[in-house]
């Protein structure tokens, strides 16, 4: 699992380009702690971008 995340954060920011960027994206669960077949289902609750709150989930 720890591959998969790397592969689609750090590697990607890599290949982009863009590693310098301290971009963040807040998920509601540890993907290292769900099972292997749930972290592509994970709620995002929060996103930074170049910054700036591009997403902010919605209060319950």
């Amino acid at each position: 699992m720890l591959q998969a995340l790397r592969g689609t954060t750090l590697n990607a920011s890599w290949a982009a380009g863009e590693e310098d960027r301290a971009d963040l994206t807040v998920l509601a669960e540890d993907p290292l702690w769900v099972p292997d077949t749930e972290p592509a289902g994970l709620p995002v609750l929060l996103t930074v971008a170049a910054g700036r709150i591009t997403r902010r989930a919605a209060e319950p």
